[in-house]
């Protein structure tokens, strides 16, 4: 599906833009902190090879062999030119904070869904030679995404009327095969964007450049729940060199753009009836 106002990248699985944009006005990405730095230095996203992606499934297209009709055998056509970034609309979840912070202190991104689409479309424009999706994931059972044989394979698109070219050829398909994902990481309530190069690199990933001249593409950052207080005072000091500076409302009141999950936060003393 194509957008008047985003002309330059394909959209899959969001059948009315508007509505998806009322629904989801923002969008999070949870990241280590290292990353977290490195996007806000430089202001790049990462896009990553999705060889480095940990769940065999989402990778198992890339790394199958096919045969063709007279039993050729040939690799995926987009290895080495596929690269993609996940982004959940979930705002609280205590599995993506496990990945990100289990051993180091994460933080998660509030990203104006609006301003990212603007972004990467200017992205798009920049490198004709670029195909870009934008697309959210549909969860299915093992079975179904196991299939050996492509024309098997079944889409939630094509429940509602559409008609997929299920071949290697077709961009559009083999960007709905990374729109894949078993039923077990259901809650994640994924969205991903896919980017096509027509020259093989060989680098783990490619940098998307966002500005932030005229508009705000991260409104907020949440450091993980369990960063103790020291740290978490230390890092809302130090982050507000790279732009999170404290915005202030129409009543003169300070709103931080830095602030810390609540989701292991201690009650205070708790009455219960019985």
């Amino acid at each position: 599906m194509k957008d008047m106002f985003y002309p330059n990248i394909e959209f899959l699985n969001i059948d009315d833009l508007n509505v998806f944009l009322g629904d989801m006005p923002v969008l999070y990405k949870y990241m280590p902190l290292e990353n977290t730095l490195n996007t806000l230095k430089n202001k790049t996203i990462w896009l990553a090879d999705p060889k480095t992606w940990e769940d065999p499934f989402e990778k198992r297209f890339l790394n199958a062999k096919y045969k063709n009709s007279k039993g050729v055998e040939m690799v995926f056509p987009y290895s080495g030119k596929t690269f993609a970034t996940c982004l959940t609309r979930n705002p609280s979840s205590e599995a993506q904070w496990n990945v990100y912070s289990r051993n180091e202190i994460g933080i998660k991104f509030k990203i104006s869904t609006k301003v990212l689409l603007e972004q990467l479309n200017k992205f798009s424009q920049n490198h004709p030679k670029y195909k870009v999706y934008f697309g959210k994931v549909e969860y299915h059972k093992r079975e179904e995404i196991e299939q050996t044989q492509l024309s098997k394979l079944t889409f939630e698109a094509e429940r509602k009327g559409v008609k997929i070219n299920k071949s290697l050829q077709n961009k559009d398909f083999c960007a709905r095969l990374f729109l894949l994902k078993r039923r077990d990481f259901e809650y994640e309530d994924e969205v991903r964007i896919i980017v096509f190069k027509d020259i093989k690199n060989t680098a783990a990933g490619i940098s998307f450049d966002y500005t932030c001249s005229n508009s705000m593409i991260f409104p907020q950052l949440t450091i993980s729940p369990r960063v103790k207080n020291n740290v978490e005072n230390m890092l809302k000091e130090y982050l507000i060199q790279f732009g999170m500076n404290p915005l202030v409302d129409s009543l003169g009141r300070k709103q931080h753009r830095v602030v810390k999950s609540h989701l292991f936060d201690d009650e205070n003393e708790v009455t219960i009836s019985i």
